[in-house]
């Protein structure tokens, strides 16, 4: 069944090279980018949300001591001092929140990261056969490849265009030093217009 199944492959393929209007078809090594593919949007995101998180933090930090020290006024009158009690409480529940809401994120990033590399991967090789024309991308480990022309090998650019993922989640998230997150800033800047 299995060489059945191989030769069904080789005979669309052969079909396709054949037809009058060719289609082309691009190989990408999987083992590659994922060898290459080390500082992750994945990753990026994670530490770009625990970065937000502490700032936040810290803001609500300094409005709640700042409602102490005024607490701590041996002349503020009880109805001053309800109100400043209400809203410390107001800032500690946000705090709470704030760090519900995060710690969500961080689990469901931790949780799915294989699974969203794999879908950054997946939509850069979408968004580079789409551009260069290809109407199939190949594995490169399939055991159906047993040779391809390296022109055909579009995964350099699937690894440019996951780079460029990075860039622009930096970007729109205003973030001004990407060497914080591995990113070289001369490379950040040649590609922030992509």
């Amino acid at each position: 069944m299995k060489k059945l199944y191989g030769l069904l492959v080789l005979f669309a393929l052969a079909t396709i090279f054949m037809a009058p209007d060719f289609i082309k078809v691009a190989v990408v090594d999987l083992d590659f980018i994922n060898k290459e593919y080390k500082v992750t949007l994945v990753d990026i995101k994670r530490q770009f949300y625990i970065d937000e998180m502490t700032t936040k933090f810290e803001k609500l930090k300094a409005e709640i001591d700042a409602i102490t020290v005024k607490l701590s006024n041996p002349n503020i009158t009880s109805e001053e001092k309800a109100k400043l009690e209400a809203a410390q409480q107001d800032k500690l529940n946000e705090a709470v929140a704030l760090r519900d809401h995060y710690k969500k994120l961080d689990d469901d990033l931790q949780a799915n990261r294989q699974k969203y590399i794999q879908d950054d991967i997946s939509l850069a090789i979408k968004k580079i056969c789409e551009k260069k024309g290809y109407a199939l991308a190949v594995d490169a480990r399939s055991e159906f490849v047993l040779y391809y022309a390296s022109y055909i090998d579009i995964s350099k650019d699937v690894l440019e265009y996951l780079f460029i993922m990075i860039v622009r989640f930096l970007k729109e998230n205003n973030v001004t030093n990407p060497e914080k997150y591995g990113i070289d800033p001369n490379i950040f800047k040649q590609y922030a217009n992509q």
